[in-house]
Parts: structure tokens; sequence; C-alpha cells
């Protein structure tokens, strides 16, 4: 069975080096270009955060910043 899919949670801690913070996530997106595999970054919750993981080219994303958790019965309206 291959891999070919990389989850990492997004956590953008306000302490946290920014700097380091964004070299970390644009070597991960890298190897796993360089694998053949896509990276989901999950815990996305402001614009700056999607726009940041767009520019590297991480397209598959989640978090709070697109929904909430929601009930079966919301979430099936949307995608109506």
């Amino acid at each position: 069975m291959g891999l070919s899919q990389s989850l990492f949670h997004a956590f953008f801690y306000k302490n946290y080096h920014f700097v380091d913070y964004n070299r970390n996530v644009c070597f991960l997106e890298r190897r796993c270009n360089q694998l053949g595999m896509s990276m989901i970054a999950e815990g996305v919750e402001t614009v700056e955060q999607a726009d940041f993981l767009k520019d590297i080219d991480c397209s598959e994303m989640q978090g709070y910043y697109f929904y909430k958790p929601m009930p079966v019965h919301e979430f099936e309206k949307i995608i109506e």
C-alpha cells in the first residue's frame, strides 16, 4: 500500500517564531512534491494562513477559516 498524501496540523502559535515555522512548512511541501505526494494542511484559521499555504502551492487545507463543525443536515444544504 502506497502513501499519496501527507497531513499536517497548521499550528500558528502567537509566540512561535514565524520565520522558522515558514521554513519548516516550505520544506515539508517541497519534500511531499518530490515524493509525488500532496499535502493537506489542517487547522487553518485565518486568511493569512490560507494565503501563505496557497503561496507555497498547498492546495488542500481545512479548518475554521473555511467552516466550523456543523450538523450533517447543515452540511448537506451547503453541498446541494
